[in-house]
């Protein structure tokens, strides 16, 4: 315990408070004909008295503060994972492993908590504290309950992680690669049954899920064979009930794996359904993985996408490589004149460093206003700022002595225009920087801005990324250049997850849809994973095409079976959302209505909620994984009949201990109870002996 200063001149201060204190004592008590018939010891007991009091009340003048130190001993933290996939279950017809499962993970809480700090996850598609142990999840995910407990657990005395599971992961990262930053064991138990059963299984179909009608588009079967050497099996796919692919396969190996290449034209319009089938083989027990269905949205015709530019410049060609892998455009590049002088058909037109030096754009961008299409803006060090005021889009850059600064993304969580996952927002904040001119930035307010510039990872409140929908003309403008960097970054960080691919998706989706001339919009995705939060976005304008932000929004949603469901959308500034949840596999339709005072719109539309089957194609557990990452991290492996083992050697581990350590703080002085209790003892004290020895 100590006493620290927050005055700067407190050393002065405490020789004023002496002085002070000494001059209000001797006025008092030096040659006052009222004390002279008091003794001596009387006289220095009421100086004494007066001198402390008073100092003390001008010591306080210096803000002291008081620092004491707290020992805390914190007990180890053990953290239990329980893996909440359907594949524990396996197969309960057969047999049911769950209530020993149940059984060993009660009684591991139970032995655990009363030594140490327990904190029990479950996990499948997502990681949670709150959520009951019922094996109904339909998705593993390792990675992201592993990232979970790093993430809460960082700075916590964790002595070491606990999982129950049987190895099977089919969504997120390797487990194997987020443990090599753990500074605790991982002790795994293995549940579920490794041995190798009769099975023919549809383990993995890729397709594009949109294609253009009369295209043909490919599709690729991966198919695992188990157990079943020297056997026929015919594999096939149907449409509409008829059979439009067979194929026999002869497996010839115990673990056999064959992925079979195909290719359908594209047939009718909208959502085509379609279903993968492998025959059961004889004695094969797990059939729920032997049917694959998906569907493809079937378009009329591609989105005409125009690329105009200054220069050639990588940006564009990061724009131009990540569009034309997305089947749904169409993508044209001039970067130099002449231009088409005819826009008619483009969904949306991009200028790049335009207006530049030798173009002012001016022409193109009224034509683009005349004909309502869509426009994005990116720029650059070769735009030339003042002119873009003068093309009438809203917006002003000022530079600020010509400069330009290197700045990174920080997401608008006010944005509604189009909904981005939370992953791309955290992941494209880690995005290299864009350049950017040092200036001031003025947007009409129609301008929805999707992103702030962040300057060496301090939030601004300039623009980066902005769009507006005014009078039916949509606009979106990115003031800064870099973004090839952006999609080299995400290529090697996100793999097979590219984030960047679905911001400049939507993005481009959002400018390019020809919904100019609706008063109201509904954006739906036409396929959800039944796993996946049904998530839809809605606009509502006046005959002025002016934004309406009081609308009464509703929805209506009919299932195959003629079931009727009815929300309400959330207003969000001009947009309106509706997150109902996530809904069961099958076929629906909606009916959307907008009210705004005298005017009433609609808008209907279909979509399909595909099975998510992930947990069925393979109920053979991998012991093998668990193993590994019990021994990368220096912990052990056990079986569930091993489970009292682990509490005998988590309880025994030297690793694992109480950690002591000494927390400092720092209070006011003048805010103890104490200074006040001798003040007034002193005060009181004082004033007490002055009337009792007859001193007025």
């Amino acid at each position: 315990m100590g006493i620290v200063f927050e005055q700067q001149y407190w050393f002065l201060i405490t020789v004023i408070s002496l002085m002070v204190a000494a001059g209000i004592t001797l006025l008092l008590y030096f040659r006052n004909k009222e004390v002279k018939d008091l003794g001596k010891w009387q006289k220095r007991l009421l100086l004494v008295l007066r001198f402390t009091a008073v100092f003390f009340l001008t010591f306080l003048f210096t803000n002291p503060l008081l620092k004491t130190l707290k020992k805390i001993n914190e007990l180890p933290l053990i953290v239990l994972a329980v893996d909440n996939s359907m594949s524990i279950k396996g197969l309960p017809e057969i047999n049911d492993p769950t209530p020993e499962i149940l059984k060993s993970v009660s009684a591991a809480t139970s032995s655990l908590e009363k030594k140490y700090r327990l904190v029990r996850y479950t996990f499948g598609s997502e990681t949670t504290t709150e959520k009951e142990i019922d094996f109904g999840e339909k998705i593993s995910d390792y990675g992201q309950m592993l990232q979970t407990v790093y993430d809460n657990h960082f700075n916590e005395n964790l002595g070491a992680l606990v999982i129950y599971g049987d190895g099977n992961y089919n969504q997120g990262e390797n487990p194997l690669n987020s443990v090599q930053k753990f500074h605790f064991p991982v002790y795994t138990i293995g549940t579920g049954d490794t041995a190798i059963v009769k099975d023919a299984a549809i383990t993995g179909l890729r397709i594009n899920k949109t294609v253009f009608k009369g295209n043909r588009f490919p599709v690729e079967a991966d198919l695992k064979f188990s157990g079943l050497n020297n056997s026929r099996l015919q594999f096939s796919v149907a449409h509409q009930g008829k059979k439009i692919f067979s194929r026999v396969v002869e497996v010839n190996d115990p673990d056999f794996f064959i992925t079979i290449p195909m290719e359908f034209e594209a047939e009718g319009s909208g959502l085509q359904y379609y279903t993968a089938i492998i025959e059961p083989a004889p004695g094969e027990q797990n059939k729920l993985n032997n049917t694959w269905p998906f569907v493809i949205q079937v378009l009329d015709n591609k989105q005409k996408i125009l690329i105009l530019s200054a220069g050639v410049h990588p940006d564009i060609g990061a724009i131009k490589y990540t569009l034309e892998s997305q089947v749904s455009y169409e993508v044209s590049v001039h970067s130099a004149e002449p231009y088409p002088s005819d826009l008619t058909g483009y969904s949306l037109v991009i200028l790049h460093q335009l207006p530049s030096i030798s173009q002012s754009g001016r022409q193109i961008v009224d034509q683009c206003k005349q004909k309502r299409i869509p426009l994005l803006i990116l720029v650059g060090a070769e735009t030339m700022l003042p002119q873009l005021k003068m093309l009438g889009l809203g917006v002003e850059v000022t530079p600020l002595a010509g400069l330009f600064e290197e700045v990174q993304v920080q997401f608008n969580d006010q944005f509604g225009a189009f909904l981005l996952e939370k992953e791309v927002k955290e992941n494209m904040g880690q995005f290299p920087p864009l350049k950017v001119p040092f200036a001031r930035f003025q947007l009409e307010p129609e301008y929805n801005v999707l992103a702030w510039q962040r300057v060496k990872n301090i939030p601004t409140n300039k623009p980066l990324i902005a769009v507006s929908s005014k009078n039916g003309n949509k606009t979106g403008i990115i003031f800064g250049e870099g973004i090839w960097r952006w999609r080299i970054y995400d290529h090697l960080r996100s793999g097979n997850k590219p984030v960047f691919v679905e911001w400049l998706d939507k993005l481009i989706q959002y400018l390019a849809l020809q919904d100019n001339e609706d008063n109201f919009i509904v954006d739906f995705q036409p396929v959800y994973r039944e796993t996946e939060s049904i998530r839809m976005s809605a606009e509502v304008y006046n005959e002025a095409y002016e934004p309406v932000s009081e609308a009464e929004v509703n929805m209506e949603i009919t299932d195959s079976l003629n079931r009727r469901f009815f929300y309400a959308f959330d207003r969000i500034n001009q947009f309106y959302r509706l997150d109902p949840g996530s809904f069961p596999p099958g076929k629906y339709h909606f009916r959307a209505t907008a009210k705004a005072k005298a005017a009433e719109y609609e808008e209907t539309g279909d979509f399909v909620v595909v099975p998510v089957n992930l947990e069925q194609i393979d109920l053979m557990a991998n012991h093998r994984l668990l193993f590994q990452l019990s021994g990368e991290t220096g912990g052990k492996y056990y079986e569930l009949r091993e489970a009292t083992a682990l509490i005998d050697d988590i309880s025994t581990s030297r690793e694992i201990r109480t950690t002591n350590y000494f927390q400092s703080a720092l209070n006011e002085l003048i805010n103890q109870k104490w200074i006040f209790l001798v003040l007034l003892l002193l005060l009181s004290a004082e004033w007490f002996l002055r009337k009792f020895w007859g001193i007025y």
